[in-house]
């Protein structure tokens, strides 16, 4: 046997209502009708008996005194003496009375007729209308029902699961991949809530699948972390110690050529100058120390309201002469701003890096900018030049310790770590460095710094 949809069983529902309703109208109205009818007939014709008896009687009246002068009037006197003449005297006056009356009899029965069926019509008109306006609202009153009981059929089939699964699909929506409709059936609305069951265990197991995954994938990208970040410790400590054993064998081997030439030599002055070097040597050896000991370990802040423009003015003003010299222009756009809690020594350190970083870049003269502005939240002190730039491969490295582009005699002036601890500086400020190079034309750096707290950093100013 086929199965019903909705639309199937809708129709079954409309065509049982809507029969079985006109069946009982039907069994209701019928008998009535026919009772109608049947009193409406009894009546016309009981009217029309009435009116025939009384039209008869007084047609009769009428004969039976046409009679009595007609019989008055006969001239039996002619026949006097002749009992046959008198005899068919009376027999032509019968004849003549009775074809009379048959000749009544039509009319009357005629008139009747005439009557009866003029009157049966317009009975059977009234019936008709009376029919019809009794039919048509007892149909009216079967639509009502048959909508009203297709609404509550249609309600209970379709808007009640409806409504269990427009709720399940909201809480699914909201992460709650348990919820099922619990619908069943083999219509329409049936299949859709078994379909959508069914959707719901398949989501709950892939989400159950993808979490294990993800538990199983966390672990092993932990696993990798740590191996990474053990192998990236360990080539930072490789290339922290080989950058200090080539500092310190490059010093170590300075002063020992100083003292072997100072042993040998008999000149006092050539002695002394000797010792110079050993000494200048030895102080440049105590000043790797400390700067590895504050890339290691930095120095506590003693943050206090600082104006950035007076702090870069005055880093600015230690290497005017070295840019003088490198004929290098200095142009300073140091506006006041309102004071910015930093230790200013730290801060004042990684300026005057910068700076001479940024004479560095520019041997055969250049324009060095420094300005400090105030975006918001944040403080900032940029340091551009118009220098050689930093090549691309070797942008990702300049704030490692010992890295240095300087060989030579240059590399005599640097250890490699000035980036390294300005880096560090900056970050234990809560800001961060940032850099734009183009090979060529030249590389700016921003130091960015958080302004907000300096309210608080005067009141803990001593």
């Amino acid at each position: 046997m086929p199965r019903l949809g909705l639309l199937g069983k809708s129709a079954l529902l409309l065509f049982l209502v809507f029969g079985g309703a006109a069946l009982a109208l039907a069994a209701l109205y019928v008998p009535r009708v026919e009772r109608r009818v049947r009193a409406d007939l009894d009546l016309v014709a009981e009217d029309c008996l009435s009116e025939g008896e009384d039209l008869m009687g007084r047609r009769a009246a009428h004969l039976a005194e046409r009679n009595r002068r007609a019989l008055r009037d006969l001239p039996v006197e002619l026949t006097a003496g002749d009992p046959e003449g008198t005899k068919k005297l009376l027999e032509e006056h019968a004849e003549a009375f009775a074809l009379e009356c048959t000749r009544n009899v039509a009319v009357l029965t005629r008139e009747l007729r005439r009557e009866l069926g003029a009157r049966t019509r317009s009975r059977a008109a009234a019936l008709a209308r009376s029919f019809r306006r009794e039919a048509f609202l007892g149909l009216l009153a079967i639509l009502a029902a048959v909508v009203l009981l297709l609404g509550l059929g249609q309600s209970r089939m379709v808007l009640v699961p409806l409504g269990r699964l427009l709720r399940s699909t909201e809480r699914v929506a909201a992460g709650d991949l348990s919820a099922e409709s619990g619908i069943s059936g083999t219509d329409e609305v049936g299949r859709l809530g078994i379909s959508f069951d069914r959707m719901t265990r398949a989501l709950r197991a892939s989400r159950e699948e993808i979490e294990e995954l993800n538990r199983s994938l966390e672990a092993r990208v932990r696993e990798k972390t740590m191996a990474l970040v053990h192998s990236q410790t360990m080539a930072t400590i490789g290339t922290l110690a080989g950058g200090v054993a080539h500092e310190f064998n490059n010093l170590l081997g300075g002063i020992i050529g100083c003292a072997e030439e100072a042993a040998a030599e008999k000149d006092p002055a050539a002695v002394r100058e000797a010792l110079d070097v050993i000494l200048r040597t030895a102080r440049r050896a105590c000043n790797i120390t400390e700067n590895l000991l504050r890339f290691s370990r930095p120095p506590a802040r003693e943050p206090r309201p600082t104006d950035l423009a007076e702090l870069a003015a005055q880093a600015l003003d230690l290497i005017r002469p070295e840019a003088a010299r490198l004929g290098v222009a200095v142009e300073a756009r140091l506006p006041a701003t309102a004071p910015v809690p930093v230790d200013p020594g730290q801060i004042h350190q990684v300026v005057l890096n910068l700076l001479a970083n940024a004479l560095r870049a520019m041997p055969s003269g250049g324009r060095l900018t420094v300005a400090v502005e105030r975006e918001g939240d944040e403080a900032r002190i940029l340091v551009a030049d118009t220098g050689t730039g930093i090549a691309e491969e070797i942008r990702s490295r300049i704030f490692e310790p010992f890295f240095t582009t300087r060989d030579g005699a240059d590399r005599a002036d640097g250890t490699g770590l000035g980036l390294s601890v300005s880096y560090s500086i900056v970050k234990a400020h809560g800001g961060r460095i940032e850099f734009e190079t183009e090979v060529g034309r030249g590389t700016v750096f921003r130091v960015i710094l958080p302004a907000e707290g300096s309210a608080t950093a005067e009141r803990e100013a001593p």
